[in-house]
């Protein structure tokens, strides 16, 4: 409240929206923003995420498949999609999966920033300033987010 400039900011943010955000509240939907599926906050989803790949490889056996969704759980249970209205795309507590010759496999997580593109279920994400492009799609109202050689299942925060 002491920083004017903050302030001033803040008002000429909310001000247009300000109608938009009052309904958001009293009905849990918003006219200016529904339209578009992929904006909000998603969790992962193990059980989705070890679907899929069993769809890619259905010959694994149940032995690995147990131990995939082990790491799956162990290291992206708190991996968060966030898509904003102005394009903007942010992917928390994403694992470093890069293996380096002769080191284990890192227990680090990194934040990517990047932007978002696409309309109706299919999406580009162009993310760590345009060197990680993973593709994203809708799909039975989970975010598939493919590259790197896996698909991640996110499911939509309420």
């Amino acid at each position: 409240m002491k920083n004017a400039e903050l302030l001033r900011l803040i008002w000429t943010t909310l001000l247009p929206d300000l109608k938009d955000l009052d309904a958001f509240l009293r009905t849990g939907r918003s006219a200016k923003y529904d339209s578009e599926p992929i904006l909000g906050r998603w969790l992962f989803d193990v059980t989705g995420s070890v679907n899929a790949y069993h769809r890619l490889k259905p010959n694994v056996p149940n032995v690995e498949m147990v131990k995939f969704r082990r790491f799956l759980a162990d290291r992206f249970g708190k991996t968060v999609v966030v898509a904003g209205p102005d394009h903007q795309v942010v992917l928390r507590n994403l694992p470093q999966l890069k293996l380096q010759p002769g080191q284990p496999l890192s227990a680090e997580v990194q934040t990517l920033q990047g932007k978002w593109k696409g309309a109706n279920g299919d999406y580009e994400f162009d993310l760590a300033s345009g060197t990680d492009h993973r593709t994203a799609k809708i799909e039975g109202g989970r975010l598939v987010v493919s590259g790197e050689g896996m698909a991640l299942v996110f499911v939509k925060e309420d």
